[in-house]
C-alpha cells in the first residue's frame, strides 16, 4: 500500500515540476484557451443559456482540461506534439464559441 502511494506521489511530482509548463509556447497557448474559455462561459451565462444546452460549456472546458493533462504527459518525449494538442484545444474552443454566436443569431430569425 505504501509503495503505492509512493508512486501516485511521485507521478504528481512528475505533473507539477515538469519543463511543460516553462516553456512559452505551452504559457502563451494556455492563455489563449483560458481566454476564450472564459469568453464561452461569460457568453454562454450572460446570452444564450435559455437556448442552449449546457453541452458547449462541458465540452469547451473537457477539451482543456483533457489535451493540457495529455499535452503534459507526452511533452518529454514529443514536444511538438504537445504543442498540437494545445493547439487543437485552442481551435475547437474558437469552434464553439463561433457555433455558439451563429445559434444565437439564428435563433432571432
Amino acid at each position: 500500500m505504501k509503495k503505492n502511494i509512493t508512486a501516485a506521489k511521485n507521478q504528481i511530482i512528475t505533473f507539477i515540476f515538469n519543463p511543460f509548463w516553462r516553456s512559452w509556447g505551452v504559457v502563451v497557448i494556455l492563455a489563449l484557451s483560458l481566454a476564450l474559455n472564459g469568453l464561452v462561459w461569460y457568453t454562454y451565462y450572460q446570452v444564450i443559456h435559455h437556448s442552449l444546452g449546457f453541452t458547449p460549456i462541458l465540452y469547451s472546458s473537457g477539451v482543456l482540461l483533457l489535451n493540457l493533462f495529455l499535452a503534459n504527459i507526452i511533452y518529454r518525449k514529443e514536444p511538438l506534439a504537445s504543442f498540437i494538442l494545445m493547439g487543437l484545444s485552442l481551435i475547437i474552443q474558437a469552434f464553439i464559441y463561433i457555433f455558439m454566436r451563429i445559434t444565437f443569431l439564428m435563433s432571432g430569425f
